[in-house]
C-alpha cells in the first residue's frame, strides 16, 4: 500500500477518509487528519493582499496548475451539492484549496490592542453596521481564525463585546460567544467560531444575507 508523508506532523500514512488533500496554489499538501490540517492552517492563513502578491509571483505554468486545482475542487463540491443537501452537503468531505480571501472589511481586533474601551466600542459598532453577513460568510475561515484566541484572552474579548452589546441593544438582550475548536476530537467540530444569542436564541455566523449583523439583530429583537 502506498504511503505519503503528512505535511504537518511528517508521519507516513495511507490516504483515507480522515485525510485531507490541500492545494496551496500549484502545490499539493497532504495531511493525515483534520487536526494536522487545522494546526497548519492556524499559522498559514493569507490576508487578501498577501494572497494577491503570491498569486502575482506565480509563473504562467503555476497559474495554470492553480486553475486546474480550483476547477477540480469546484467540480467535487458541485457533485456533492447535487447528491446531498443542507448540512450533509456542507460537511461532506472534498479536497480543499486556498482561494482568494474576501477583500478586507471592518473587522475589529482584540480589546487589548485598543487604547480605550471607547475606541474598541467604535470598532465593534463599525463592524456591526458596515459588514454584511454575506461578507462574513464568504470569508468565514479567516473570520473565525481572526476571532480565535487562547482561553483567557477569549473570555476577556467576549466580556468586552458583550459590554458593547449591552450599551447598544440593552442589557442582556444580545450576547457574543465562541465555540472553541476541539483539538482532541476534530470530528466534533461541525460548528466552531463566533456566534450570537439574541433574546435566548442562538445564531451561528454562517448566513449569506446581504445586510449587516446590526440589521439582523434589530430584526430579531422586534420579534
Amino acid at each position: 500500500m502506498n504511503t505519503i508523508k503528512c505535511y504537518q506532523c511528517s508521519k507516513s500514512f495511507s490516504f483515507n477518509k480522515k485525510s485531507i488533500k490541500f492545494y496551496y496554489f500549484d502545490k499539493t499538501l497532504n495531511f493525515c487528519s483534520n487536526k494536522c490540517y487545522y494546526e497548519y492552517s492556524k499559522n498559514n492563513t493569507l490576508s487578501y493582499w498577501k494572497w494577491i502578491k503570491e498569486y502575482r509571483d506565480l509563473s504562467k505554468a503555476q497559474k495554470v496548475k492553480y486553475t486546474q486545482n480550483l476547477k477540480r475542487v469546484e467540480t467535487q463540491i458541485s457533485k456533492i451539492e447535487s447528491k446531498y443537501s443542507g448540512n450533509d452537503a456542507l460537511h461532506a468531505q472534498h479536497d480543499l484549496i486556498l482561494t482568494k480571501p474576501v477583500k478586507p472589511g471592518n473587522r475589529f481586533n482584540h480589546i487589548s490592542e485598543y487604547k480605550s474601551f471607547n475606541e474598541f466600542k467604535k470598532a465593534v459598532i463599525k463592524f456591526l453596521k458596515k459588514d454584511t453577513l454575506k461578507s462574513i460568510y464568504d470569508d468565514s475561515w479567516n473570520f473565525f481564525i481572526h476571532n480565535s484566541y487562547e482561553r483567557s484572552s477569549q473570555l476577556k474579548q467576549i466580556k468586552a463585546i458583550n459590554k458593547v452589546f449591552d450599551e447598544v441593544y440593552g442589557k442582556g438582550l444580545v450576547r457574543w460567544g465562541f465555540f472553541e475548536y476541539d483539538d482532541q476530537k476534530p470530528e466534533n467540530n461541525k460548528f466552531w467560531g463566533p456566534y450570537i444569542v439574541v433574546k435566548e436564541e442562538s445564531f451561528f455566523l454562517d448566513m449569506p444575507y446581504r445586510f449587516s449583523l446590526n440589521t439582523f439583530i434589530k430584526k430579531r429583537l422586534k420579534k
